[in-house]
């Protein structure tokens, strides 16, 4: 490899090469992306993801936006790795900043940007003969990542690091059902000790929470469980410990906070209902419920930053 950072096809030949591989790789998800033509009939992974991004019953409607931050994400990580670069050459003919020099020195052209390429492609079959669209997401998120780092190097790798994983978070995930099931059982346990803990005679029976004397009765819903939200929720936290911290410690400590406050926000949304059904009737629960769910983003958000001002 060059000094200049060119490698030996020189970065021309990268970009070229980089882009052929692109249009295959597009080419072979396009027209054989999806081996399971289950509800959604089509050969293309893109469709077939794309899909889930506007059907309500998927649950995966933020991932419209989880795209348009991932894409910001790689544009200003883009960007803060060429003002580095100006920096490391010295600002006005001045003396380069050996530190960032060392930092930079790792942003030119490499190898394995085609490992990733060929090992997405691999990832590709194995999830195409077991029928998994979701192994081929995985996949083409790498062979991505790798024909991103062969057209731009390092930097740009480095780049799209993060941005690609981003967009995990844009996938269905069917297990969230499993944990969307025991999260309600612990958030309807949690409301009804904390009703009765205020001195409410309120009775549980397996998902439904009410008065004796029948003046209020709720059924907490699996759409009250959090689980919803929580992919979202989980999404959030980590972009704010993503861009408030550098090291992954902190970051992944943050993320980590995710779980038990949307935990939280739900039982203090649940709990609200069954207090003013209590104080005021089965209405004002009602009314409660319908603007509640806001409470669980706030305790998330307010409990995240509270965390990042800490640290």
């Amino acid at each position: 490899m060059s000094a200049s950072g060119t490698g030996m096809f020189g970065r021309n030949g990268a970009v070229l090469a980089a882009g052929v591989c692109a249009v295959a790789g597009i080419a072979v998800w396009q027209f054989f992306g999806n081996a399971n033509r289950g509800y959604i009939d089509t050969a293309s992974l893109f469709y077939w993801w794309g899909f889930q991004w506007f059907n309500p019953d998927s649950e995966t409607e933020h991932g419209v936006l989880i795209l348009g931050i991932a894409g910001w994400l790689f544009v200003r990580n883009w960007r803060e790795a060429g003002s580095l670069e100006r920096r490391a050459e010295g600002a006005g003919g001045g003396a380069a900043d050996p530190a960032l020099s060392s930092r930079l020195s790792a942003l030119s052209p490499y190898w394995p940007a085609v490992a990733a390429m060929v090992g997405g492609l691999g990832l590709h079959a194995l999830g195409f003969v077991a029928q998994q669209a979701r192994i081929s997401i995985v996949a083409f998120l790498i062979f991505t990542w790798g024909a991103v780092a062969l057209a731009g190097g390092r930097q740009a790798g480095r780049a799209a690091a993060f941005p690609l994983a981003f967009m995990l978070f844009a996938v269905p995930v069917n297990v969230l059902d499993s944990v969307g099931f025991w999260l309600r059982l612990w958030v309807i346990e949690a409301t009804a000790g904390l009703a009765q803990l205020a001195g409410f005679a309120v009775v549980r029976n397996g998902t439904q929470l009410f008065a004796p004397d029948g003046s209020y009765q709720y059924d907490v819903a699996a759409a009250c469980s959090g689980v919803r939200s929580l992919m979202a929720l989980a999404a959030l936290t980590l972009l704010i410990g993503y861009l408030n911290f550098r090291g992954w410690g902190r970051r992944l400590g943050v993320w980590a906070l995710c779980l038990p406050l949307t935990y939280l926000g739900n039982v203090v949304r649940i709990a609200a209902v069954v207090f003013a059904g209590q104080w005021f009737g089965q209405r004002a629960g009602e009314r409660v419920h319908e603007w509640a769910g806001f409470s669980v983003f706030l305790v998330v958000l307010g409990g995240v930053l509270l965390a990042v001002e800490a640290l």
